[in-house]
């Protein structure tokens, strides 16, 4: 049950970051890797969150352990520098 928390709290924080602080602030000179990238794991993310409407099935450890590590990642403070505009 607890690893099912985890996964869905980190998966609020992935798709809530890629929608409102990144996607959203995209341009033209966002590279199209980083807009793909972007727009997957918000994709997966969000699927993660739909999950339990569709079938009762917790995630294994593994994929609590790679979600939690993505919603790390976004939070982590030197990745708030790197945001998509580019630096002139």
């Amino acid at each position: 049950m607890i690893i099912h928390i985890l996964s869905i709290l980190a998966s609020l924080v992935i798709v809530l970051h890629g929608i409102f602080f990144v996607i959203s602030r995209m341009n033209r000179f966002t590279p199209t890797s980083m807009r793909l990238a972007w727009v997957l794991m918000t994709v997966g993310a969000m699927g993660e969150l739909l999950a339990p409407l569709f079938r009762l099935r917790t995630p294994t450890l593994w994929e609590a352990i790679l979600i939690v590590g993505f919603a790390a990642y976004i939070l982590s403070e030197r990745r708030q520098d790197l945001q998509c505009e580019r630096s002139l």
